[in-house]
């Protein structure tokens, strides 16, 4: 009759953000999200990505995940908000039009040096990763994200403002 096929490799799944999943159930990662610590306020969140339907799936993603989170469809509006309001993170897409997301982050470290960014985008690009470690950001995520190590990125970024990911 022959040996039975080996178990199937269980593996955090890598989700697209497509406006299908959003309203799925929530992604459980194997790890506890941190709580802020007595005397810390809800951590805040921006996320700016052109496509509207990976903007509001990451929003909804990480409020799920238990963080204020506000998302933005284009740079402009974007960067308004981050002057008048503050934010803890930005997760910005890297392929826009008007304002890509390496040009928002200039902007964004010229008002807010210290604010920790994350970069996310569908084509790697070695120079771009470059140029992103030199503009101080702290990861470049490839898309699709894999939502379970999305969110370990998002609480490394967090709890440890100056650390960044590996070298390009």
């Amino acid at each position: 009759i022959g040996t039975p096929p080996p178990p199937p490799h269980k593996k955090t799944p890598a989700i697209p953000c497509k406006s299908r999943d959003v309203g799925h159930p929530p992604f459980q990662p194997s790890f506890a999200v941190p709580k802020p610590r007595s005397g810390e306020g809800q951590r805040n969140i921006i996320i700016v990505d052109d496509d509207p339907a990976v903007a509001e799936c990451l929003s909804k993603f990480l409020i799920r995940q238990g963080y204020e989170v506000a998302g933005f469809s284009d740079s402009v509006t974007a960067l308004e908000r981050l002057k008048s309001s503050h934010y803890d993170l930005l997760i910005t897409d890297i392929n826009m039009p008007g304002i890509t997301g390496v040009d928002l982050i200039r902007q964004v470290k010229a008002i807010r040096p210290a604010l920790p960014a994350i970069a996310i985008s569908a084509a790697w690009d070695e120079e771009m990763a470059k140029e992103l470690f030199a503009l101080d950001v702290r990861w470049y995520l490839p898309k699709p994200l894999d939502f379970g190590y999305f969110a370990f990125i998002v609480n490394i970024a967090l709890a440890n403002p100056n650390l960044h990911g590996p070298p390009p």
